[in-house]
Order: C-alpha cells, then sequence, then structure tokens
C-alpha cells in the first residue's frame, strides 16, 4: 500500500533536495578551484646552475624539468587579495607557460624572485583578469 504524505511533507522534500544539490555543486565548484590553484601555484621549486626542477601540489606531483635556455623570460603580475595585492613571477617559453612563482605560497619569495631576476629576462608586468584566472585552471 501506498502511503500518502501531505503538501507540507511534500514541500519540506523538495527544499532539501533543493538545499544538497546546492551544496554539492558547490563543492564541485570548490574542488575545481582547489585542484587547479594547488596544482599550478603551489609548487616545490629547486634551483640549480643550468635548470629548475618544479613539482606541483606541494612537491608530490610529477617532476618537471626546465633549462634556462628553454626559459625565454618572465612576467610579473598582481594578484588581488585581501588586505593587499600579491605578486606573482611567470616564467613562460614564448606563448607557453612553464612555472608560476607566488608570494602568496613561498615565505622565501625575494631570494626566488632575485634568481630569477638573475637568470632570466625581464618581460615587463601582465596584467590579471579573472576570465584568465578561471581557464588556466583547465588549460595544463
Amino acid at each position: 500500500m501506498i502511503k500518502k504524505i501531505g503538501l507540507k511533507q511534500a514541500g519540506l522534500i523538495y527544499i532539501s533536495m533543493s538545499i544538497i544539490t546546492i551544496i554539492v555543486h558547490l563543492l564541485v565548484i570548490w574542488g575545481v578551484i582547489f585542484w587547479g590553484e594547488f596544482r599550478l601555484r603551489a609548487l616545490q621549486l629547486s634551483f640549480t646552475e643550468t635548470h629548475i626542477e618544479v613539482k606541483p601540489f606541494f612537491g608530490l606531483g610529477t617532476m618537471q624539468v626546465n633549462n634556462y635556455e628553454s626559459i625565454s623570460g618572465f612576467e610579473t603580475m598582481l594578484q588581488p587579495a585581501l588586505p593587499l595585492p600579491y605578486e606573482c613571477l611567470i616564467l613562460s617559453n614564448g606563448a607557453k607557460e612553464l612555472v608560476r612563482i607566488s608570494q602568496f605560497y613561498f615565505s622565501n619569495y625575494s631570494a626566488l624572485k632575485k634568481i630569477v631576476t638573475e637568470k632570466c629576462k625581464d618581460q615587463g608586468m601582465k596584467r590579471f583578469t579573472l576570465k584568465r584566472a578561471f581557464t588556466e585552471i583547465f588549460e595544463k
């Protein structure tokens, strides 16, 4: 026998399902942003005389080796944050971005910036756009 439910109970079920759907969507969006942010910016870096070794995901990812000769230069970008924006160095090989060194993730950012400015050519400032920030999550 099928049990009948009243309109009040049906409304509560609908509201509960709506809340669950919203929570699931927010968790998926948060997960994508979290994954992209840590993959692109939370790196373990090692500088040698001839190359830079990069490991994403706080050093847990696969090592990428970039020779200084293959790096065409770096651009500086200010990323908005509260209370102040933070600086980010973007090392590239022509149009391809190789490494992003963020002041937000590195406490020794000044020392890293000094090494990069000695080894690579400064290509000026790069303007931050929110659209580019979201598309970069899916690019690499």
